[in-house]
C-alpha cells in the first residue's frame, strides 16, 4: 500500500461513521428521477441549503411522478414563472433552469425514465457524452446524478472530496485530479470496509461531504509547521514568550516576533492580539492568554470561551480564512483536556461558515483522540 493511501486511511478516522446507522439520508431517497435531476443540476457551485429549499418547494408537485409530465410542466412555464420555484443562478451564462430542461431532454431521449434505470446507463459513454454536451454539465455532476439514482459504487470528486484527500495525504489540492480522487478512494475502500461493514463508496462520499461542511479538522503534529492564514499562540500575559507551545512558536518565528510583541503591552486573560507570522508558514499569529485552572475564582470556563471567541473575531476582522488552534491552557495551566476540548468544539461550530478551515492541532495522541470523538 502506498504511503499516501495509508495516511488517507488514518485521516478517515475523522469521519462520523455513526451516520451509517441512519443511511441513506433524505436526498438519496427521492422517489422520482425528476428530483434527482433537479438536485444534480442545482447543486452545481452552490450551497446545498439552497438546493434543499428548491426541493422543498417542488417535491409536492404532481408533475414530478412522470419525467414526461415534468418536462411538459417545465416547458409550459416561462422562465420568470419558474423562478417562483427555482433560483436565478446561472452556469456558464446559462440559467440552471435551462440547463435542467436540457438535462431532462437527454434523459427522455435516452430512455432513462426511472431511478432503477441507472444500471443500464452507468457504463454508457454515449449517454454521458450527450449530458456533457450541455453547457455546465461535467463528470462530477453526472456521477452525483447516478449516486442520487441509487448507484452505491460511485463517488463525485468535487472540491469537498479533493480538499479532504489533500488534507489527508499532504498532496497539494491542485494536484488532486478527479481521476486521482476516484482512484485513491477506490484503493482505500477495501480497508475501510473491513472496519465498517455497511460502508459503500456512495456513503463514504457522503461522510466526506458532511465532514468537509463542518470545516473543522484535527491534525496530529507541530503547529509551527502548519500552513494556514493564522495560528493561535497560547501565550502568557507578557506576550514575550515562555515554555511549551508559546516558546516553540517564538523560536520558530524568529526574533522579530518578540520585537513586535514588546510593542503590544501584554494581553489580558481571555483576550487576543495579532502579529505577523515572520518565519512561520503563516501570515499571522493570534496570541491569546488562557486561564490557569483552579486560580480564576471559578471563571476558568468563561475565560477559555473568551479566548476562542476573541481569536475568531480577530481573525474575521483581518479577513483570515484558515486558522489553526493548539489545545489552549491544557499544558502547564492544567485545564482538564476533555473540558477544554468541549469548549473549543462548541465555540468553533458557530463560526464554521466564516472560515474555509478551522484546524485543531494536537501535539499528543491523547488530545487527538479526545478531539476526534468530539468533532462528529
Amino acid at each position: 500500500m502506498e504511503y499516501e493511501e495509508k495516511k488517507l486511511i488514518k485521516y478517515c478516522e475523522n469521519l462520523d461513521f455513526k451516520k451509517l446507522d441512519n443511511w441513506p439520508p433524505e436526498e438519496y431517497c427521492y422517489e422520482y428521477i425528476s428530483l434527482c435531476a433537479v438536485d444534480a443540476v442545482f447543486s452545481i457551485n452552490t450551497n446545498y441549503g439552497a438546493v434543499k429549499n428548491i426541493i422543498g418547494k417542488i417535491k409536492g408537485n404532481s408533475h414530478l411522478k412522470s419525467l414526461e409530465d415534468f418536462k411538459n410542466w417545465l416547458d409550459g412555464h416561462s422562465l420568470e414563472n419558474l423562478k417562483e420555484y427555482f433560483n436565478k443562478q446561472k452556469i456558464a451564462s446559462k440559467t440552471k433552469i435551462d440547463v435542467l430542461r436540457d438535462f431532462v431532454d437527454v434523459l427522455l431521449e435516452s430512455g432513462f425514465l426511472e431511478k432503477s434505470d441507472f444500471s443500464k446507463f452507468i457504463n454508457d459513454q454515449k449517454f454521458k457524452s450527450k449530458l456533457k454536451e450541455i453547457r455546465g454539465i461535467g463528470d462530477v455532476t453526472i456521477s452525483y446524478f447516478f449516486m442520487l439514482s441509487m448507484d452505491e459504487n460511485n463517488v463525485k470528486p468535487d472540491r469537498h472530496v479533493k480538499n479532504f484527500i489533500s488534507d489527508g495525504t499532504g498532496i497539494t489540492v491542485n494536484k488532486v485530479t478527479e481521476k486521482y480522487a476516484r482512484d485513491i478512494l477506490k484503493k482505500i475502500f477495501p480497508s475501510l470496509l473491513e472496519k465498517y461493514g455497511s460502508l459503500t463508496l456512495r456513503s463514504l462520499d457522503y461522510l466526506i461531504w458532511n465532514f468537509q461542511r463542518t470545516k473543522r479538522y484535527i491534525k496530529f503534529g507541530d503547529i509551527t509547521k502548519i500552513s494556514v492564514d493564522a495560528i493561535v499562540n497560547p501565550a502568557n500575559e507578557t506576550l514575550l514568550g515562555g515554555g511549551g507551545c508559546d516558546g516553540a512558536i517564538h523560536m520558530a518565528a524568529g526574533p522579530k516576533l518578540l520585537e513586535e510583541c514588546q510593542c503590544l503591552n501584554g494581553c489580558l486573560k481571555g483576550e487576543a492580539k495579532i502579529t505577523n507570522g515572520y518565519n512561520l508558514q503563516t501570515k499571522y499569529i493570534i496570541h491569546t492568554v488562557g486561564p490557569v485552572y483552579g486560580q480564576e475564582n471559578g471563571k476558568e470556563n468563561n475565560i477559555l470561551t473568551n479566548c476562542y471567541v476573541n481569536c475568531l473575531k480577530l481573525a474575521k476582522e483581518n479577513k483570515i480564512k484558515t486558522i489553526a488552534f493548539p489545545c489552549i491552557s491544557t499544558g502547564c495551566y492544567k485545564f482538564p483536556k476533555d473540558e477544554a476540548a468541549k469548549i473549543a468544539v462548541e465555540i468553533t461550530k458557530h463560526y464554521v461558515n466564516s472560515f474555509k478551515k478551522i484546524i485543531f492541532v494536537c501535539f499528543s495522541e491523547l488530545d487527538y483522540n479526545i478531539y476526534q470523538k468530539l468533532n462528529k
